[in-house]
């Protein structure tokens, strides 16, 4: 069972490492929200399906949690559709340097907003992750 966590954590890696990339073979054949349309349309397809054999239980949702849900479907449509609208208007890498830089302001939002401190060790694995991937 782990191996398979494990394969499917690479795989999944990959894919979403190779997706931006895709996206700019496109190029302008297929409009940007299109894209994101069929990419998100086909993933939830997709796990919908592997999930029905995986956990029979999946599908029992309570109605409490559907506008959960229906949120964070927004919030993450609304993620892709930027990032691939930025990647049309600008170059890959500085569009993954500018979203990868997340990690930073997270530390700074939550030093300010919820008084966090932080330890050395939080802030060096912190900025460590986040510049990792610029050198």
């Amino acid at each position: 069972m782990f191996l398979t966590r494990k394969y499917a954590i690479i795989l999944s890696g990959i894919l979403t490492g190779t997706a931006s990339t895709m996206f700019a073979f496109i190029g302008d054949s297929v409009p940007v929200l299109s894209s994101v349309f069929l990419r998100v349309f086909l993933a939830t397809l997709l796990f919908f399906v592997v999930m029905s054999f995986v956990d029979k239980r999946f599908y029992a949702v309570s109605r409490s949690d559907l506008k959960s849900y229906a949120l964070v479907g927004l919030t993450l449509a609304s993620t892709l559709s930027l990032y691939f609208l930025a990647i049309s208007f600008y170059t890959i890498s500085s569009v993954t340097l500018i979203l990868s830089s997340y990690v930073v302001f997270v530390a700074i939002f939550a030093s300010i907003f919820f008084k966090e401190r932080f330890k050395k060790a939080q802030s060096f694995y912190c900025f460590s992750y986040n510049w990792s991937g610029y050198c």
